[in-house]
């Protein structure tokens, strides 16, 4: 009993520890993968900030230049048409549509580089949750490990604390039948040992009734 009990509490402690190590690694995978997380998630809206910051300031420098030259062009243009009116206008026509060009030209390259960087968002945001996913599922994957292996730990404890109960119970039960034999066999010894020796000196004319004829 006191072997089966220090077996059972061996194993017991041993469990506790394995446990007590799994869920302390899990807990530090879950707390590892949470703090990177928020890191590549907080980069990437500081990035998409700066961008687009970026982006409206290089539009409104745009816009004001345009709208710089044009009002430059258009002075310059009412001046020098009140004194050549005639070839002004030709001027005035050329002017405007070298304007119109390129404030069509200038609409343009916006247009692109908020097509491209809306893109790059995209593409980032993109990234990033299938790095999250990615990252979940490798988490998963490692705690569903951790936990077969536990289970097959605890498993293969069980077992053996179970076979060696077992071992120890057959061997019990033999020692006690090996000694209940030997107490029944010196009783029987011990008993016709006595009557032999009792009948022996009782009666030595060999009658049978004692049966010990030998002793004649």
């Amino acid at each position: 009993m006191a072997l089966r009990y220090q077996i059972t509490t061996k194993a017991t402690r041993e469990i506790v520890v394995v446990v007590v190590v799994v869920v302390v690694v899990i807990v530090v995978v879950v707390v590892v993968v949470v703090v990177v997380v928020v890191v590549v998630v907080v980069v990437v809206v500081v990035v998409v900030v700066v961008v687009v910051v970026v982006v409206v300031v290089v539009v409104v420098v745009v816009v004001v230049v345009v709208v710089v030259v044009v009002v430059v062009v258009v002075v310059v243009v009412v001046v020098v048409a009140e004194v050549l009116e005639e070839v002004v206008r030709v001027v005035v026509v050329v002017v405007v549509v070298v304007v119109v060009v390129v404030v069509v030209v200038v609409v343009v390259v916006v247009v692109v580089v908020v097509v491209v960087v809306v893109v790059v968002e995209v593409v980032v945001i993109v990234v990033v949750v299938v790095v999250v996913v990615v990252v979940v599922v490798v988490v998963v994957v490692v705690v569903v490990v951790v936990v077969v292996v536990v289970v097959v730990e605890v498993v293969v404890i069980v077992v053996v604390v179970v076979v060696v109960v077992v071992v120890v119970v057959v061997v019990v039960v033999v020692v006690v039948v090996v000694v209940v034999v030997v107490v029944v066999v010196v009783v029987v010894v011990l008993v016709v040992v006595v009557v032999v020796t009792v009948c022996c000196r009782s009666d030595r004319s060999c009658n049978s009734a004692c049966g010990c004829c030998y002793c004649c």
